[in-house]
């Protein structure tokens, strides 16, 4: 009987410590950090030696092609205080961007077309767009349209009837 009384304390002692004993769960892991898209694009120079200087940009990635928020940052956003100037005329959107054998094909609303650049005012404007596209490995060149037609120039000075290569002689040194 006192077998039988040692052997049930002890069932019930190791049931009692499973029962009572939860194995701790470890606390999950914290989330990953926000992923990050980092882009340089090209704005004109602040000193006005008509060149084009780089900014580098970091945003959260919102889901959208690293390539497609370069061109927007450099459409859309206004430059960092003396760090450039903004080549793009105002009200001008950027409508569509693709990308196909190696010419980046990007299409901008009528405002782009803006009269009265001068030629160095519209070669910042071409060069801002091509050398920022061209810093993706994947363009080699960029093909502009304004509503979806190429045309002959921009405002009257730089031959954009074909696609454009970057032109380094347009950056800071």
């Amino acid at each position: 009987m006192v077998k039988r009384f040692c052997l049930l304390l002890l069932f019930l002692a190791v049931a009692f410590a499973s029962g009572c004993f939860k194995k701790e769960t470890p606390p999950p892991p914290p989330p990953p950090a926000p992923a990050e898209q980092t882009f340089t694009i090209y704005r004109g120079s602040p000193d006005g030696l008509d060149l084009l200087v780089p900014e580098h940009i970091t945003i959260k990635d919102n889901g959208r092609p690293v390539m497609e928020n370069a061109l927007d940052a450099l459409v859309y956003s206004k430059p960092r205080a003396g760090n450039g100037l903004d080549v793009i005329p105002p009200g001008a959107q950027l409508l569509s961007l693709k990308v196909e054998k190696g010419v980046a094909y990007a299409d901008f609303s009528k405002e782009l077309a803006t009269k009265g650049l001068g030629s160095n005012g519209e070669s910042l404007l071409v060069y801002a767009i091509v050398n920022t596209l061209t810093e993706f490995p994947e363009v080699q060149a960029v093909q502009l349209l304004v509503e979806g037609k190429a045309r002959a120039t921009i405002s009257g000075h730089i031959d954009v009837s074909e696609p454009i290569k970057r032109n380094a002689d347009y950056l800071r040194k």
